[in-house]
């Protein structure tokens, strides 16, 4: 089952990178009375990903804080030092990373994929989520990995 407009995220604790610091966050707890996005990609440092998907929050970061966004959240299976790096490559510490490095709280919203015939294997699909308080208000997710449209920044702004 995969999270959809509606639903709550899951109640779990995760490795972040907060303020350029390695902190364990509690979902449940650091969503509440929060307004964030959420919007995770299937690799740090792959094509697509770097290229097209993280820069457009990099720049768009003051945007989404003035439509009312308290945080924004990536979430990438890929463990702490190689979120750590990426974030520094990509001047993105305003940014939270979570490393779902074990693809566990991507299984547990039902947005994992199986990339290993490009010798990925397990990710998280490519998508972007408007989350209140734990609750998905707006939900925008890729038809494939290798596209990267309707979970840019700039559409989320326009959501906003």
């Amino acid at each position: 089952m995969s999270i959809n407009v509606g639903s709550l995220i899951p109640n779990v604790t995760v490795k972040s990178i907060v303020d350029g610091q390695v902190q364990e966050v509690n979902l449940k707890e650091y969503l509440s009375n929060k307004k964030v996005v959420l919007f995770a990609v299937p690799g740090a440092f792959t094509g697509v990903c770097s290229k097209d998907h993280l820069p457009t929050y990099v720049e768009q970061f003051d945007a989404l804080k003035s439509k009312g966004i308290d945080a924004v959240l990536c979430l990438a299976v890929n463990d702490i030092p190689v979120l750590t790096a990426w974030s520094d490559a990509h001047n993105a510490g305003k940014l939270i990373f979570i490393a779902d490095w074990d693809a566990a709280l991507t299984k547990a919203m039902g947005m994992d994929v199986d990339l290993s015939a490009f010798t990925l294997g397990v990710r998280s699909k490519r998508y972007a989520a408007v989350i209140e308080n734990g609750v998905v208000t707006h939900l925008n997710v890729e038809d494939s990995p290798g596209v990267c449209s309707v979970s840019k920044a700039d559409s989320v702004v326009d959501l906003l």
